[in-house]
């Protein structure tokens, strides 16, 4: 029986996780791609595909097998088909100390990747009228010290995502992007638990008192997948809890 499908990059994440929650309960069928795999690859509707998206990204003949096995997972009769681009590693030092591989990394796992991911399906993007979301960041325009090889590759990733949307549009294919500002993972939360209050001054300094969780995160995704119509694409949608409109001057 036809299903709709989601390939979701980082599912073994903290938001990863969520998206494959939030889309496994609205009954889709989804493939996974990760570098660690939970191992649940025997559920019905999870199939795992184990991936280095830094080597994805740079090795030709890597790239040729991974795709082989994302084709093969993949049901033979398909509703819709949705990529989610969520990976991502984030490299955090003073521009001084970046080396060539930290660059490379960055701008591999966070834009290349996708790209590539996105480029080899485009045949059956095109069948099913697809949809690409690529998960960016806030620090693709605002930023801070020591964030210089993150955040310039989430802004090459918007970058991508909105040539994407123009390419592909005549084929009736979505393209857009999410940025999202904090957001509550388990990796954040143990982050900031060595500063005493850390968490409690970053919710507080959000206009909404809060920031986000992946599941909030992941229902906004899916809101985006499933809600937008077709002359929506190239858009990059916030997520930010308003913090992206604030002003910092001196009160």
């Amino acid at each position: 029986m036809a299903t709709n499908v989601v390939i979701i990059t980082g599912s073994s994440g903290g938001i990863g996780a969520a998206l494959v929650e939030e889309f496994f309960g609205a009954g889709y069928q989804i493939v996974g791609l990760d570098k660690s795999l939970p191992g649940t690859s025997d559920a019905p509707m999870l199939a795992e595909v184990r991936v280095d998206l830094f080597q994805y990204s740079n090795c030709g003949n890597y790239r040729l097998g991974i795709n082989k096995q994302i084709l093969a997972v993949l049901p033979k009769e398909m509703t819709s088909l949705t990529i989610i681009n969520n990976a991502a590693t984030q490299i955090l030092a003073p521009m001084q100390l970046l080396s060539q591989d930290h660059i490379n990394q960055s701008l591999g796992v966070n834009a290349v990747a996708p790209f590539f991911l996105v480029q080899s399906l485009i045949e059956i993007l095109k069948q099913y009228r697809g949809v690409v979301i690529n998960v960016g960041s806030i620090h693709a325009k605002l930023t801070k010290k020591n964030f210089l090889a993150y955040s310039s590759s989430k802004a090459c990733l918007d970058a991508i995502t909105r040539a994407m949307a123009i390419e592909l549009a005549s084929d009736g294919i979505r393209v857009n992007g999410v940025s999202p500002a904090a957001i509550k993972t388990d990796m954040l939360v143990e982050g900031l638990s060595h500063t005493i209050g850390a968490l409690n001054n970053l919710e507080k300094y959000h206009p909404t008192n809060s920031i986000g969780t992946p599941a909030e995160l992941a229902g906004f995704i899916r809101l985006i997948a499933e809600g937008v119509k077709i002359f929506a694409t190239g858009s990059i949608f916030e997520f930010s809890g308003g913090i992206t409109h604030r002003l910092h001057d001196p009160e």
